[in-house]
């Protein structure tokens, strides 16, 4: 009884992970896919910087703060449910 048993178990191993290996196998009937598109002409790439990087540390800073804001909320009303 105990090998009937593992041999069950070995099966059903052997089952599972075959079927999960051929899961990703899908044969379709869909036209190939379009060629590539042509790369970008050479020549200059212009970026933008921003022009005030204080403006922008004082809006992570609001955003951060607002978010501390929230989650000491949320923390104080799960506090006051115990």
């Amino acid at each position: 009884m105990k090998s009937l048993h593992r041999l069950c178990v070995a099966f059903l191993l052997t089952l599972t992970l075959s079927l999960s290996a051929f899961a990703g196998v899908m044969s379709t009937t869909v036209a190939p896919p379009p060629p590539p598109a042509e790369a970008a002409a050479e020549g200059d790439m212009s970026t933008t910087v921003p022009s005030d990087s204080a403006a922008t540390e004082r809006e992570e800073a609001s955003a951060l703060s607002s978010m501390t804001e929230a989650a000491l909320a949320a923390l104080q009303s799960v506090l006051s449910l115990l």
